[in-house]
């Protein structure tokens, strides 16, 4: 890939991994969309994960 937007809907591990996917594969810029209802709507939990270790 090279250049371009990648938007990723859903922060989940799959998520978070097709983003890093996305940006070591030349995307310009790449955009994680998440929605969080209930109880954790107020909170800023997250969840990551670190190019240097991804397989």
């Amino acid at each position: 890939m090279r250049g371009g937007t990648v938007a990723v809907v859903g922060g989940s591990v799959a998520g978070c991994a097709l983003a890093s996917a996305a940006a070591r594969a030349g995307a310009d810029e790449v955009v994680v969309l998440e929605r969080t209802q209930g109880r954790l709507a107020d909170r800023g939990l997250g969840l990551c994960i670190h190019d240097g270790r991804a397989a």
